[in-house]
């Protein structure tokens, strides 16, 4: 698999091995109107900006580190 800062975007899988969620978890989070991050629908398909996770995904880091 190709590193995560060389795509696009990230599909429903690779968010929830990220997050460590499981399957019913993840498809809510990212369904609901208070995702912290942009997601992409191409008909059936969900997929979430790589750009937009990781900006997000980092400011969880920095705080981590501030604590």
């Amino acid at each position: 698999m190709r590193d995560i800062a060389e795509k696009d975007f990230l599909t429903v899988k690779e968010v929830m091995q990220i997050l460590r969620m499981k399957k019913t978890a993840c498809y809510n989070l990212l369904g609901s109107p208070d995702c912290p991050f942009q997601v992409v629908r191409f008909g059936k398909l969900i997929r979430v900006p790589v750009n937009s996770f990781s900006k997000w995904y980092g400011s969880l880091e920095e705080r981590k580190s501030i604590h």
